[in-house]
């Protein structure tokens, strides 16, 4: 009996092998382009979210009676930043820090369209009002009542932060947009 020692692949395995990866690869692509656009827009609205909750501590840590979020457009896209002093705070430019920080001390808090590419920001506080929400340091309503702020990628995905009369903050899906893994739907 003869001992044959195989060389390797023939080129017919190979080309079999190719196909299988480049099929694997054609369903994988537009699966993982539509995760990454998820989390990018539920990052963004967690961001908000969470400075939501920095606003509210700071305005309990610092005594002050009210700290805002003060909301901003401008031609590169949009911002929101955490401030006390909502009046001087007028850009998104990192430049301004001095002019949108807390009790002068230059430090720039908030988020920005820089920060989540391609994701634009929708406010009831930015189209339908001041452009600020104003958190008061105790318990107590907010006197911009009830209003959302919603980050989207396209028409499907998007993520809302909702802010009740009560000053509560909760994140949900708006109603006819593509659930998104982790976030309950708007009721």
């Amino acid at each position: 009996m003869a001992f044959r020692r195989d060389q390797g692949l023939t080129l017919l395995e190979l080309l079999i092998a190719l196909t299988v990866l480049a099929i694997f690869i054609a369903v994988a692509v537009p699966s993982y382009q539509n995760l990454s656009r998820t989390l990018t827009v539920k990052g963004a609205a967690f961001d908000f979210f969470e400075s939501y909750h920095l606003a509210k501590t700071e305005a309990i840590k610092r005594n002050l009676d009210t700290v805002t979020i003060k909301f901003l457009s401008s031609d590169s896209g949009w911002c929101y930043r955490i401030t006390d002093t909502p009046d001087t705070c007028t850009s998104c430019s990192s430049a301004g820090a001095a002019q949108c920080s807390i009790a002068g001390d230059g430090r720039l808090r908030g988020g920005s369209s820089d920060d989540f590419d391609h994701v634009t920001m929708t406010s009831d506080y930015l189209s339908g009002g001041s452009g600020v929400v104003s958190i008061p340091n105790r318990r107590t309503t907010l006197d911009e009542g009830s209003g959302s702020t919603t980050f989207a990628m396209g028409d499907s995905v998007q993520v809302s932060v909702r802010l009740t009369n009560a000053g509560l903050a909760n994140i949900c899906v708006p109603t006819g947009a593509d659930s998104v893994l982790g976030v309950e739907s708007c009721s």
